[in-house]
Order: C-alpha cells, then sequence, then structure tokens
C-alpha cells in the first residue's frame, strides 16, 4: 500500500502499476522477462507484433508498461485528463495507452511530424523531448553548458556536480 500523501491507496499510480503488472505476467506466461527497463521495449514490440490478431486486448495493459517504462525514465507523474490516464514529463503531456492502442492497431502513428513504428521508438522520443526541454530549462540565459558551469563556479569539479544536481 502507498503512503505516499500525493498518492493515497487506489490512487491512478497504483492502477496503471497494476494494469502494467498484467501485461508484466502476459508477457511471462509467453516465456518473455521484462523490468520496466527501456531494454525491454523490443521485446514488447515483438509481443504485440505476435499478438496482433489475438482477441485479448492487450493495447492498454501494454500502453500502460510503456507509461510506466517512460514515468520512471523521465521522473514523470501519471495524471488524469479529460477522465483518461496521461503522463506529465515536464513540459510535455504525453498518452502512452493511446500511442499504444495505435501502434497496434495501425501499425505507425505520427507525433509532431515524428514518425513512430514501435513502442521503443516512442519511448526514446518522449525521453529525447524531456531532456530537451530539461536541458533548455537549466541552461537559462547561458549559452552553453560551458558558460553555465564556470558562471557556477571556478571548481570545476563542483560545477559539474552542481550541474549534475540540478
Amino acid at each position: 500500500m502507498s503512503t505516499d500523501a500525493q498518492h493515497p491507496p487506489g490512487s491512478l499510480d497504483e492502477s496503471l502499476s497494476a494494469l502494467a503488472g498484467e501485461f508484466v505476467q502476459a508477457c511471462k506466461d509467453a516465456g518473455i522477462t521484462l523490468d520496466f527497463q527501456p531494454r525491454t521495449l523490443p521485446f514488447v514490440d515483438k509481443f504485440m507484433t505476435a499478438n496482433r490478431a489475438s482477441k485479448d486486448n492487450l493495447a492498454t495493459p501494454a500502453g500502460a508498461y510503456v507509461g510506466e517504462v517512460i514515468r520512471k525514465e523521465t521522473g514523470g507523474l501519471w495524471y488524469e485528463h479529460e477522465g483518461q490516464p496521461a503522463l506529465d514529463v515536464g513540459e510535455h503531456q504525453v498518452d502512452p495507452i493511446a500511442a499504444v492502442t495505435a501502434l497496434f492497431e495501425k501499425g505507425t502513428v505520427t507525433f509532431g511530424g515524428v514518425r513512430i513504428d514501435t513502442c521503443k521508438q516512442y519511448c526514446e522520443w518522449i525521453v529525447k523531448m524531456q531532456r530537451q526541454w530539461l536541458e533548455g530549462t537549466l541552461l537559462g540565459t547561458a549559452d552553453s553548458m560551458a558558460t553555465l558551469r564556470t558562471s557556477m563556479t571556478t571548481d570545476a569539479k563542483l560545477a559539474g556536480v552542481l550541474v549534475a544536481q540540478c
């Protein structure tokens, strides 16, 4: 049970974690071990491709799994948007369940002019966008990381630690 005041028992986080766990179990039953790391997403893609004709609705639990991978990679937070779960990953709000459902049904989707063919590509794209936003936010008015570090302190090691902490 969650003891976090922001995420009480029965929260959206727990619901999506349980849904992702269902997908992990379905994959485990098929001999595929998943561990909520980006390196497992090619296995998700293969499993989803192999089960496209299945009558089981795997897209929603798979979307929850991909969302949990993204959440752990980015430090994002689940929230409810118009009655549906979505992830806040900084400047961007994403809907991994809808994205994975579209991938499952159509085989490819386009977001912001970027063609996405796999869950792995989707995760990489979201993480890349979030890191670009974070770097831009961190830099502020500095024109480069080197300028930012030297403006913080002349001690290069300390500057590296400060930037890493930010």
